[in-house]
């Protein structure tokens, strides 16, 4: 197949896509997606910068320029790859594309299908249980305590560990939106399933 004839059938591909991949991206994307961000994905060209940036694509297999190509010739589904989970949001990749290529925000909008499917990692659903009950992504556990006495700092931390009603707010706020109910949803099907 000469350059030619497969250019065409890129073209063919995007524009004839098979599944409902884009569909879904664009319609979950409109929640975290800026009006014409998705339309500035199909620009991409390919270029590599976003790879080429990506510091977490250094140590793990993450290729954002991979689940790009995903998106725009609606072929395999991103959602599946545990990569997906592997970005860092840190916009090292967006900030360098040349074409404007929302790339985090695809990323989430993504997460956002594949948490809905029931696609996520236990440990995602741990980290997210931890912050809807604590207000933090980490517990701070006894020893953390005592390194920090032994440091000189206060026990707990001045953030909502330390203050309960602005942890209940913590805890309104993921309520009001959603996410409590979603991750309680998460860990009875992660249960459920084991």
């Amino acid at each position: 197949m000469d350059v030619e004839e497969r250019s065409r059938a890129i073209r063919f591909a995007i524009g004839k896509t098979r599944n409902d991949l884009k569909k879904v991206v664009a319609e979950r994307g409109r929640l975290v997606l800026h009006p014409g961000d998705m339309e500035r994905s199909a620009a991409c060209v390919q270029c590599g910068l976003c790879v080429g940036s990506c510091p977490s694509g250094r140590w793990t297999a993450l290729n954002i320029r991979r689940i790009i190509r995903a998106i725009q010739l609606g072929v395999g589904d991103p959602t599946h790859d545990p990569a997906l989970w592997e970005c860092t949001t840190c916009y090292a990749c967006q900030e360098r594309c040349p074409r404007e290529v929302p790339t985090c925000e695809l990323v989430r909008a993504l997460r956002n299908h594949a948490f809905a499917r029931g696609l996520v990692d236990d440990e995602h659903v741990a980290v997210a249980r931890t912050v809807v009950r604590t207000g933090h992504t980490i517990e701070l556990g006894d020893e953390g305590r005592e390194k920090r006495v032994s440091l000189g700092l206060p026990e707990v931390p001045p953030t909502v560990l330390a203050d309960p009603a602005a942890l209940e707010e913590v805890r309104m706020l993921l309520s009001r939106v959603g996410f409590s109910q979603l991750i309680h949803d998460a860990f009875e099907t992660k249960e459920g399933d084991s």
